[in-house]
């Protein structure tokens, strides 16, 4: 992991226990760790990145079309984080409309993610700490010496009021998509690098073989469903019981697109294929990739999302140990 320092000293005491308690009160000591401390690897800070810089589809030259990207949609307005350029620093903060949001992306596991940056009613400036969980990345922020875990969507060290941390509904991808089906869309990048400096990262393309998409299951009580690529040659949909409700996956390896809705009660939503159109009803409604309806009599609506993303499948286990379900 190559880490960035930045131009201030960075210092933190910590001690630690093990597991998480979900049940701490407000007199927990903040300065202990919610995980277990065997698993809690140190490093430098990274940079923190505000204000970030954004191109036009067409303009961007140092991306390739296998490269991935987490695509983040809000009110019609798409923007696109290549790993090329969010390995940089591995958060990236931005704001559309009323929304302040993160993007962050692990190189280690390979997991893009994004948050919401209102957290405990206060919007919180976050960067990469330096630290990993379970080689994943750790977040934290200027305003609060709060720690968070990427994979496990939840604080693990710091104040009560700041530990619950709301993922949003993202789409990772591969560039090739992006140029094919979203050339609107507005894409972050990095003007310190060229081609040849991302290429000094980890790789950031699509593989097949190692890297899962998987649907969190009951939050961080260690239960996730995994689906390798292969399940999906081509566009297809799969139904299963996600936190006790009936909820839909759909896969394009093609198009290297994964999503996955809540299936709302009394509906039997069906696959369309005028991809970015994936679902349909019989009544003439008919939702995108980011399960907005935009035909029919829901138009306007959106469908609600269970949490999920992409990693390695080491990570995975690594996170969940025996309550991995794999779906073929």
């Amino acid at each position: 992991m190559k880490y960035i320092f930045l131009l201030f000293i960075f210092a933190f005491m910590f001690s630690c226990s093990d597991g998480i308690d979900k049940n701490i009160d407000d007199n927990v000591n903040e300065d202990k760790w919610l995980v277990d401390e065997t698993y809690i690897k140190e490093g430098a800070p990274f940079a923190f990145i505000d204000n970030p810089s954004f191109k036009k589809v067409n303009e961007i030259e140092n991306v390739s079309d296998d490269d991935l990207v987490i695509m983040f949609n809000y009110k019609g307005r798409v923007k696109v984080f290549p790993y090329v350029y969010l390995n940089y620093s591995e958060v990236v903060n931005d704001k559309i409309d009323d929304l302040e949001y993160i993007a962050s992306y692990c190189p280690q596991t390979k997991s893009g993610i994004c948050f919401n940056k209102v957290i405990g009613g206060k919007s919180l400036n976050m960067f990469a700490s330096g630290f990993l969980f379970k080689d994943n990345l750790v977040l934290t922020s200027q305003e609060e010496d709060v720690f968070w875990s990427q994979m496990l969507l939840t604080g693990i060290k710091g104040g009560q009021k700041y530990m619950e941390i709301n993922d949003l509904f993202s789409i990772e991808t591969t560039w090739k998509t992006i140029k094919d089906y979203f050339p609107m869309a507005q894409v972050y990048y990095h003007n310190l690098l060229s081609r040849g400096e991302v290429n000094k990262y980890n790789s950031v393309k699509k593989a097949k073989s190692t890297k899962f998409f998987g649907i969190v299951n009951g939050g961080i009580e260690n239960s996730v469903e995994v689906f390798p690529y292969s399940s999906f040659s081509k566009l297809k949909l799969n139904k299963l019981i996600v936190n006790g409700r009936q909820t839909i996956v759909i896969g394009d390896e093609s198009k290297n697109i994964f999503t996955s809705f809540y299936e709302p009660t009394g509906e039997n939503l069906e696959l369309d294929t005028s991809f970015p159109l994936v679902l349909k009803d019989n009544k003439g409604n008919r939702w995108n990739i980011f399960g907005e309806a935009i035909e029919g009599p829901k138009k306007g609506t959106k469908l609600a999302s269970p949490s999920f993303f992409h990693a390695e499948l080491w990570a995975w286990n690594f996170f969940y140990k025996n309550n991995v379900t794999m779906h073929n």
